[in-house]
């Protein structure tokens, strides 16, 4: 859902980068190799320790430009994820 978001305002040879908790292999795994669907390369994991606790940036390289329509109106990325479409 956050890249989603994220993708329309990165220019193209570009980088988004974002802040996830412990979980974010599962959730990235969960989109397999679609990430191009949003005009993104797959993502690199870079993990950190803060407070103790595990936790990743996710870095993206703008490799297309995003489609139209994305990212879609508030509500349709949690109900219906882009990668599932």
């Amino acid at each position: 859902m956050l890249a989603e978001y994220l993708a329309p305002f990165v220019k193209l040879k570009g980088r988004a980068i974002a802040f996830k908790g412990p979980r974010a292999a599962e959730e990235i795994e969960a989109v397999g190799n679609k990430w191009k669907g949003l005009g993104l390369s797959s993502p690199r994991l870079e993990p950190y320790t803060l407070d103790g606790m595990k936790r990743y940036f996710l870095i993206w390289d703008k490799i297309s430009q995003t489609p139209k329509g994305i990212p879609r109106r508030p509500g349709m990325a949690e109900k219906f994820p882009w990668y599932n479409r």
